[in-house]
């Protein structure tokens, strides 16, 4: 009788533990949920649904996440709460409406190695990709850029498809992944792309009077964080709005101009981060112009990629004057005696 006791109350023993371990399980990785009322049942249907669908890449949904309000100042009508754990940062976003009509924004990112995902999540807890989980890299970046113009009205009209090359490509949006000696991984990108069209003008001209003529088009896309920001065609046309563009700002010149001194050789080799600065704009007297004067310092002295060079240790200054017109840099001078542009001397 007592062995028959003993056994019953081992066997509860065990079930209980079973029951813990499975409810500690089930707390650490809860499945998919079937409705959404906040912006965390919104991170983990996303983060379920990229584990789902991308395997060990992507974060668990379950674990300790650490919260904190990211609604910038000023900002009406829309919420945005950050969600971070380790290397992951979930950032939640959504107008202030009724939990029923609420559909939320959610990206993904791991700050170390750069691997991204954009979707939303509506209140049945249905996810819709917007971009797919991968690496910011910049092929992934000039993927993106490609077929961005490949879609656009313009050139499905009459875009000749033998003409799109990609002329040129510059880094514009860069963090630092590590407080020491490292150069800023860059997160967006810049492309250039030319094609010819068989007829002059933009957009879908169905049913226009429209003379057959060779017309060249310059399209500069920028991607940032794997999606298109900005997309102008010609130095005229948005390609996201399909209207006449009118970005040609100050603020937007600068950004290109900090863009390329981040991106120059000088920089990228041993320029510290924490030292660039604006520190003059002047005003040329022609539309659409400015120049940008930066300043910031290296650990070394010379110019370009030095990989290779016998280079004394010695914080460097530097002073480069970018010119901007209609988005584009038409020159760059360092020291004023460094091309930045041909990467040689000026007296050369």
């Amino acid at each position: 009788m007592m062995k028959r006791r003993a056994a019953v109350t081992l066997s509860l023993v065990l079930t209980a533990t079973a029951l813990v371990l499975a409810s500690a399980c089930s707390s650490q990785a809860p499945g998919a949920p079937t409705e959404v009322k906040s912006p965390a049942e919104a991170r983990h249907a996303a983060l379920f649904y990229v584990q789902e669908q991308y395997g060990q890449r992507a974060p668990v949904p379950g674990g300790e996440w650490e919260v904190k309000d990211a609604t910038p100042e000023g900002l009406l009508g829309r919420s945005v709460v950050e969600f971070t754990k380790d290397d992951w940062t979930v950032e939640v976003s959504n107008p202030v409406v009724a939990p029923e009509h609420i559909k939320y924004d959610v990206t993904l990112k791991n700050t170390e190695s750069g691997w991204y995902w954009h979707g939303t999540v509506d209140p049945e807890a249905r996810v819709t990709e917007l971009v797919p989980f991968q690496e910011i890299t910049q092929e992934n970046s000039r993927k993106i850029a490609e077929q961005f113009v490949r879609q656009r009205p313009t050139f499905v009209f009459d875009g000749m498809e033998e003409t799109l090359v990609l002329a040129n490509t510059t880094g514009t949006a860069s963090k630092t992944v590590s407080e020491e000696g490292a150069s800023p991984q860059k997160t967006g990108w810049e492309f250039t792309f030319e094609f010819d069209s068989r007829h002059a003008g933009y957009g879908d001209r169905t049913g226009q009077m429209l003379a057959q003529v060779i017309t060249h088009h310059v399209a500069v896309v920028s991607v940032v964080d794997l999606e298109v920001t900005s997309a102008i065609m010609d130095g005229r046309w948005d390609m996201i709005q399909q209207t006449e563009s009118q970005r040609f700002t100050e603020a937007k010149a600068r950004q290109i101009a900090e863009g390329f001194v981040e991106s120059s050789p000088t920089f990228v080799y041993d320029g510290i981060e924490e030292t660039l600065e604006l520190v003059e704009t002047l005003y040329p007297d022609m539309e659409n112009a400015w120049q940008f004067v930066f300043r910031f310092e290296s650990r070394h002295a010379g110019y370009g990629d030095r990989s290779g060079q016998m280079l004394a240790q010695v914080i460097t200054p530097h002073e480069a004057m970018i010119a901007v017109e209609r988005d584009q840099v038409k020159s760059a001078v360092m020291d004023e005696r460094w091309n930045m542009l041909r990467q040689e001397m000026l007296d050369s």
